[in-house]
């Protein structure tokens, strides 16, 4: 996951989201918990961005990224007592 935590970093950075620091990599708790999967789109051979896949199980209740957002809209629109990814 180098790669992906590099490109994540530089993209967090852009957005002034982060404050650099020498690893130049970004990874959170989530990448350990339960969002075992990135993925990476290239353009013309270059990274260009990223994307992780998350589980959502409502057994553990452990929250996925996109809840720190959209919680109001999930709740809403898909059954939070479901898995889902």
């Amino acid at each position: 996951m180098p790669i992906v935590c590099s490109l994540r970093y530089q993209a967090y950075l852009a957005g002034d989201y982060i404050d650099a620091h020498q690893s130049e990599s970004f990874s959170d708790e989530y990448d350990k918990e339960n969002c075992s999967e990135s993925y990476i789109t290239y353009c013309n051979g270059q990274p260009m961005g990223s994307i992780r896949s998350c589980l959502y199980n409502p057994e553990t209740r452990k929250p996925i990224p996109a809840m720190e957002i959209f919680y109001k809209e999930l709740k809403h629109n898909i059954d939070l007592n479901q898995p889902f990814i």
